[in-house]
């Protein structure tokens, strides 16, 4: 290919690897918070229950899930945006 092609495939890359990046932080992000909203009275008793010593593996797990998916989803976010830069680093002039 020449290099304006090369340069395209370039572009389209690293547009694909950002909005993958921009999805998963939103997705992230705004997908735990609703589920917060939704369930937060049940969470806010998990915490209390995991606070005072009273809890059972069920109350971790939801907490894990919870927070695993927030963080796996951040990381993941961050891996395709360094992704979309190494691509932009490969543009020639």
């Amino acid at each position: 290919m020449g290099k304006t092609a090369d340069n395209e495939a370039i572009k389209l890359t690293a547009t694909y690897c950002n909005n993958m990046a921009v999805g998963l932080a939103l997705g992230g992000a705004l997908i735990p918070y609703l589920a917060f909203i939704q369930r937060a009275s049940e969470l806010s008793s998990t915490l209390a229950a995991l606070k005072s010593g009273a809890f059972d593996n069920s109350d971790v797990k939801k907490l894990l899930f919870f927070f695993g998916a927030f963080f796996l989803a951040l990381v993941t976010s961050r891996l395709f945006r360094a992704r979309a830069m190494k691509e932009i680093a490969k543009l020639k002039d």
